[in-house]
């Protein structure tokens, strides 16, 4: 997904979860299911056993649910659920608006609630009260007839909730929590509720979580924000939307959502954190950390700091390797980090970008093409939601499934996977990647004026380091690391590395990317001096990946005085030399792992032509 200028990235970040709308037949249509058996899934080891359909435009469960939809609550209508201040006991953020669906139960059956919480409802989609095409459709279909009830709910200056947009800032977090405080004491809820989203709906979960919400049991986020900072500045270096996201991007939805009132619309006016978002993300574009005086902005917004602190519940992590929208550091190594500390976990990472599992209409371009799409993820959503919302004691499969460079599903006990054998390529005289140190020797980083186009865009200038070939393969998962000396000839400066596959034919396909500012070569959000003429080693971790190597192939190093197309390089850029060799670290450190046939598996999927990941550019 490009991001070719600031009002375009922004606007692409803002609008991306509207992608996929969704048009499939109601399963209700047919209570048997048989209907539905249009398509057959060979039966396999890690998907369940069954017949699903290929025909809509999302995933379908298994079978369709006995229930029915409540009268007060058919497909078409959600009832309207309007909770203020009053009734929520918070300070007057106006009145909360959802829209929800309940399942015709017998009386006195008590249900959990599952719920899609955002800013989009009136701004690119339906309102709150009708199916969203972004999910809720989906949602509704699905679970209510299985007997869960679905919610769809504004965040607070949006659709027609009230207050003025806070974008994930305390004031929503209070409102999303005390809502979710409403729907699991109502006398028809069973007191489970679990939260779903993409973007930024897939960061509502998150922002609930770090209240510590006990009425929350399960978020599953899909590719959503567990850190607001460390989405737009990682190393130092800024997204160019970084200063426009709070006062640019999300709070004109207070003006411009259909069907919202001129009272909310007059409460969207005057917002003081909007003020700071602006003045904060401008300071994070220039400087590159959250700035000290102002932390608590930032602080709040680290959702799964807090939530480690504050929340027990359990996490079903999504999110697409090939995501330059919301990076997949948003997703790993988080999910492993709470799982060593006793959380349930479940992760599902494809070669997708922006996009849900399901959906191959998003599919079709990416990477992978059709072998992305999941069409069994409604039943293992299903098998989730029963154990984690119901208690029920079912199946939920693997602990982690994922899809690697070469189009391969395949089954995880953990990502990043725990038995990596780290393998150390040392950067070398000759423009060489070997497996021992050679002679030391240097080369110059030089900054250019060639533009990049385009997100993460292939570096057409640069220094180039190439291993030999690998006569077995090479199969590594999780965050490489990259550990470089350089003396910078200034303060400031950028070091930007891409990894490639290069093939026979001395194609390359770039498989990893990831990016640093000197200042803050230590890593972390803390900036560090840096003085003209004295080394440092720059502590570079890549973005997650899954890759596969082939036989006969190498792999190939490319580094450049440089910042991605859709970053800020606000700081003057400056001649780096790099070091290498002697005493000077310069190494490339990849987690290979080993994995026999049988780890890997073939999901139900419709037929057609798949194309792998090593033949499209993302």
């Amino acid at each position: 997904m490009s991001r070719l200028g600031i009002v375009l990235v922004a606007g692409l970040f803002a609008f991306g979860a509207f992608a996929g709308c969704l048009d499939g037949a109601s399963q209700k249509d047919d209570a048997s299911g048989k209907s539905n058996q249009l398509g057959g899934a060979k039966k396999v080891e890690s998907v369940f056993e069954g017949v699903y359909r290929f025909d809509g435009t999302y995933s379908y469960t298994l079978a369709a649910g006995p229930h029915g939809f409540s009268p007060d609550t058919p497909l078409a209508n959600g009832k309207q659920i309007l909770l203020d201040s009053k009734v929520l006991g918070t300070t007057p953020n106006g009145k909360i608006t959802m829209g929800l669906w309940l399942p015709d139960v017998p009386p006195g059956t008590k249900v959990p609630v599952i719920v899609d919480a955002g800013p989009y409802y009136g701004n690119g989609d339906v309102r709150e009260t009708k199916p969203a095409n972004r999910l809720g459709k989906w949602m509704i279909e699905n679970f209510v007839p299985y007997g869960y009830a679905v919610a769809q709910l504004s965040v607070r200056g949006t659709g027609d909730h009230g207050g003025c947009m806070d974008l994930m800032g305390v004031a929503e977090q209070t409102d999303l929590s005390a809502a979710i405080d409403w729907l699991g004491t109502q006398p028809w809820s069973n007191g489970n509720v679990g939260m779903i989203g993409r973007s930024y709906d897939g960061s509502t979960p998150w922002e609930v979580a770090a209240q510590g919400n006990k009425y929350l049991k399960t978020i599953v986020p899909i590719s959503g924000l567990s850190d607001a900072f460390n989405l737009f500045v990682k190393n130092g270096t800024s997204e160019s939307r970084t200063p426009i996201m709070h006062s640019v991007v999300y709070w004109p939805f207070g003006f411009s959502g259909t069907g919202r009132s001129q009272e909310n619309q007059l409460a969207n006016l005057v917002c003081p954190e909007n003020a700071r978002g602006l003045a904060l993300g401008i300071y994070a574009a220039v400087s590159g950390d959250r700035a000290p005086s102002a932390i608590d902005y930032w602080h709040v917004r680290d959702f799964d700091d807090l939530a480690a602190k504050k929340w027990k519940g359990s996490i079903f992590m999504i999110h697409g390797l090939q995501d330059w929208n919301v990076e997949p550091h948003m997703g790993a190594p988080v999910a492993d980090t709470f799982e060593r500390n006793g959380y349930a976990v479940k992760q599902l990472w494809g070669q997708w970008g922006h996009m849900y599992p399901d959906r191959p209409n998003e599919h079709k371009n990416a990477p992978c093409g059709d072998k992305n799409t999941r069409w069994d993820w409604a039943e293992i959503m299903l098998h989730w939601f029963d154990r984690e919302l119901k208690g029920l004691n079912v199946t939920t499969g693997p602990p982690v499934q994922i899809l690697d460079s070469q189009c391969r599903w395949r089954n995880e006990e953990h990502f990043p996977p725990r038995d990596a054998n780290w393998t150390t390529l040392h950067v070398s005289a000759g423009n060489a990647l070997t497996a021992q140190p050679g002679a030391a020797g240097s080369v110059t980083l030089t900054p250019t004026n060639t533009p990049l186009t385009g997100v993460r865009s292939d570096i057409v200038h640069g220094v180039n380091f190439q291993s030999n070939a690998f006569p077995d393969g090479i199969r590594f998962s999780g965050l490489p690391r990259l550990h470089v000396t350089v003396t910078p000839n200034g303060a400031s400066g950028h070091v930007a590395a891409f990894l490639y596959d290069v093939d026979e034919g001395n194609k390359a396909t770039r498989v990893g990317q990831t990016q640093m500012n000197i200042r803050y070569h230590a890593g972390g959000d803390t900036p560090q001096a840096v003085v003209p003429g004295m080394k440092i080693v720059l502590k570079m971790e890549f973005e997650p990946l899954d890759v596969y190597i082939p036989p006969g192939h190498k792999l190939q190093l490319r580094l450049s005085e440089e910042t991605y197309a859709d970053h800020i390089n606000a700081l003057p850029p400056g001649v780096i030399t790099l070091n290498y060799g002697g005493s000077d670290k310069a190494v490339l450190e990849l987690p290979a792992i080993e994995r026999a046939e049988d780890a890997f598996f073939v999901p139900p999927s419709a037929t057609g032509p798949i194309k792998p990941a090593n033949e499209i550019r993302s």
